[in-house]
């Protein structure tokens, strides 16, 4: 540091600040399609929240290689920044 102190740090538990849920839903949405997965619906949601990338691509889609299940991961991180960023 430069020789400031920091006073107190910002964590923003979604929905306290901002709630950058549907931004999520949509990016789900958008990649899931593009791999011809039906909508999840809001089960998933609640079932995947707080889960790593890689432990949601294996429940989706089975046994993965490590390999696959990394493509997986960073094709929806594409597919999230080309939305844009959330409210």
């Amino acid at each position: 540091m430069t020789g400031h102190q920091v006073a107190a740090f910002i964590f923003d538990i979604d929905g306290t600040i901002i709630d950058s849920m549907p931004f999520h839903e949509r990016s789900w949405d958008v990649f899931l399609t593009r791999r011809g997965v039906p909508t999840v619906g809001e089960d998933f949601f609640r079932r995947t929240a707080g889960r790593t990338g890689v432990e949601v691509m294996r429940e989706l889609f089975g046994p993965l290689s490590d390999a696959d299940v990394q493509a997986f991961v960073r094709e929806k991180a594409v597919v999230s920044a080309s939305l844009g960023k959330f409210p």
